[in-house]
């Protein structure tokens, strides 16, 4: 079997140093990313289907904003 010589180090590598792999750690943090990402999404922005009010409830905070509206317009005249 063949020994490498310190010429050689550089193709055959040093078995004591670390030998990282660029490829490996740019997938693992794209995947890492991807489900940050995902769950965010699940979580924070998730998409309720468009619920139906009653009429009632609907006549009710129409009259309400009809009367805010009426308060701030009633304030803004006295200053």
């Amino acid at each position: 079997m063949a020994q490498c010589t310190e010429k050689d180090a550089e193709l055959c590598g040093d078995p004591s140093a670390l030998n990282f792999d660029w490829a490996y750690f740019i997938i693992i943090l794209a995947a890492v990313d991807y489900f940050g990402w995902r769950y965010y999404q699940k979580k924070y922005v998730t998409r309720k289907p468009n619920q139906e009010i009653s009429p009632k409830v609907a006549e009710e905070m129409a009259k309400k904003i009809k009367e805010d509206a009426e308060m701030h317009r009633r304030t803004r005249e006295e200053n």
